[in-house]
């Protein structure tokens, strides 16, 4: 856990459709963390994950539901704006929200991957390195999965 500052997890994903993981994820980031926030984003152009289907209004119906009772918040602002907001914008509205927060972003196993010689799909993302080397990571491992701790980014819990 961390303890030297109050910590916030920013739990983003397209949740489509959110389900039983995410929910049990969340459960144990409450837990974890001082805050937690829900951000479902909104469809990238390079994943279509049917997101054109519905509308922002019942994604949201749909997330809250999925995470209803949990001590959550939610952030909706790709939903209806209709936008994918990068990690690192992402990370910059946060902080300015909540400048005595740590933002920990939560990602899976597999984004990390092959961290260890940079080629993970974290220093893919836009300004990747920079992400990678300076923000601060919680990684989630799936059940039944291995993975490498060489992968992890430099400021990482598991």
């Amino acid at each position: 856990m961390y303890t030297e500052q109050i910590s916030m997890a920013i739990f983003g994903g397209s949740f489509m459709p959110p389900g039983l993981h995410h929910r049990v994820i969340a459960q144990r980031l409450v837990e974890q963390f001082d805050f937690t926030s829900i951000v479902p984003c909104w469809g990238r152009k390079d994943k279509d994950n049917g997101q054109s289907l519905i509308t922002p209004e019942l994604q949201k119906l749909l997330v809250e539901l999925n995470f209803a009772g949990l001590s959550v918040d939610f952030d909706h602002f790709d939903l209806f704006a209709q936008v994918f907001t990068p990690t690192h914008k992402l990370d910059k509205r946060f902080s300015a929200i909540y400048p005595d927060r740590r933002i920990v972003h939560i990602v899976g196993t597999d984004l990390v991957k092959g961290g260890k010689n940079a080629v993970s799909q974290i220093h893919s993302w836009v300004r990747g390195v920079e992400i990678w080397e300076s923000f601060h990571f919680g990684v989630v491992v799936a059940e039944g999965t291995t993975f490498d701790l060489l992968d992890l980014p430099p400021q990482s819990q598991v």
